[in-house]
């Protein structure tokens, strides 16, 4: 990998964590022409089924009723650092949930691929679980499964919430749409724009088909603009849209929760947003439900387990040294730390640590909570030599 390459894959590949740093840099003069809706296409039709040609396919397709998903966290960390396909070998984010087959939806930020794969890096990528085996999830293109915009613009998932739709799910991902800045500007040279949302269709057994991506919020530089889409919760008929905004680059930052639909979650105009009485129609009325004092990261997970809701981020922002669990009994709160754990911000190997997820639909043998770290080398040579560097690592928290 050259050295250019490698300056890339440090700017991208931290992306989820570093967001809010990244759009203060200002090294996009102006801000792209949007792309309200774009359409997924390869040059045929997709389909689910895995065997026509040009469609999306997992590679290798697994039984949904395959046995032997891991059952502690060193089970889950055995499976994220023993896993490996030529199209997937490291990446952030890690966001999933689970289908109606049984099997669960993993989706990713950027991702490196084996040394010899064209391109090296994509944006993001998905994979699928079922019990002890993992699907890759490859379109036709072999590129990104939510495909770059041809004004620049990349999709950087940083939330997933599915609904059922027949025998099978429709999913939703948030995504932080990214405008990348000059390789040779290194780590900062990258500009949050607003949010996206992509909807999937997947069919029992099938791979996830992408329907559309739509720019919900218009391309906007601005770093105080509230990221909106860092965790999705459905609940009781209610998307639930959760957005966090800085008070200053990389620190904490507060949390703000609009409620809509899923039919309506592209179609601004549907939002409520909380502004600490009632759900109204001004979005600069909604006010934080978890303030930006000693905050969360800018991307999060939102859960309800039972009959509570539990937030799981990072405290204090994206660079934090312990992992919080914010409980609440509705989606809206009042929030209250309820338990955190030490991490370190950076490893003993000089690799560092961001945007701890849930994953409630994970069941564990300790009745805990399995949470998921991002983790990237410092040193980039590093995540070349092992990509392992740059793959999650798991923990648990008590559960509610």
């Amino acid at each position: 990998m050259g050295r250019s390459r490698l300056r890339a894959t440090r700017a991208a590949a931290v992306a989820a964590a570093l967001v809010s740093v990244a759009a203060c840099t200002g090294r996009v003069a102006s801000a792209p022409p949007s792309f309200p809706e774009r359409t997924w296409s390869s040059g045929a039709t997709p389909t689910t089924d895995g065997g026509a040609v040009g469609a999306v396919t997992l590679q290798p397709p697994c039984d949904t009723t395959q046995a032997g998903a891991p059952t502690t966290v060193q089970g889950w960390n055995d499976w994220a650092f023993g896993f490996e396909r030529p199209l997937w070998q490291a990446a952030d984010v890690g966001a999933s949930v689970r289908l109606q087959d049984g099997r669960s939806l993993w989706v990713f930020g950027d991702t490196l691929r084996a040394e010899g794969e064209r391109p090296r890096l994509v944006s993001n990528s998905m994979l699928v679980t079922s019990g002890d085996c993992t699907s890759q999830v490859v379109t036709p293109s072999q590129g990104p499964v939510i495909p770059d915009s041809p004004t620049g613009s990349v999709c950087w998932p940083a939330s997933v919430a599915a609904r059922p739709q027949g025998a099978g799910n429709q999913v939703l991902v948030g995504c932080s749409r990214i405008q990348r800045g000059d390789t040779g500007g290194g780590l900062l040279s990258f500009t949050y724009l607003g949010l996206t949302l992509a909807t999937f269709d997947v069919g029992p057994g099938g791979a996830p088909v992408l329907a559309k991506t739509v720019d919900v919020t218009p391309d906007n530089p601005d770093v105080r603009q509230v990221n909106w889409g860092t965790a999705l919760l459905v609940d009781q008929g209610y998307l639930y849209v959760y957005g966090t905004r800085a008070a200053d680059a990389g620190g904490a930052r507060a949390l703000l929760v609009a409620r809509t639909t899923f039919d309506q979650a592209i179609d601004r105009r549907s939002w409520r947003y909380w502004n600490g009485t009632g759900w109204g129609t001004a979005e600069g009325a909604a006010a934080p439900v978890i303030d930006g004092t000693d905050g969360v990261s800018q991307a999060l997970s939102v859960s309800r387990i039972g009959n509570r809701y539990v937030a799981v981020s990072k405290v204090g922002g994206d660079f934090g040294d312990r992992i919080g669990e914010w409980t609440a009994p509705s989606p809206r709160g009042p929030w209250r730390l309820a338990a955190s754990l030490p991490v370190p911000p950076r490893e003993s190997d000089g690799v560092i640590t961001y945007q701890p997820l849930a994953h409630p639909e994970q069941r564990l043998a300790s009745g805990k909570l399995l949470v998921s770290m991002s983790r990237l080398p410092e040193k980039l040579d590093d995540l070349a030599a092992d990509a392992r560097k740059g793959r999650l690592r798991f923990y648990e928290l008590p559960r509610p």
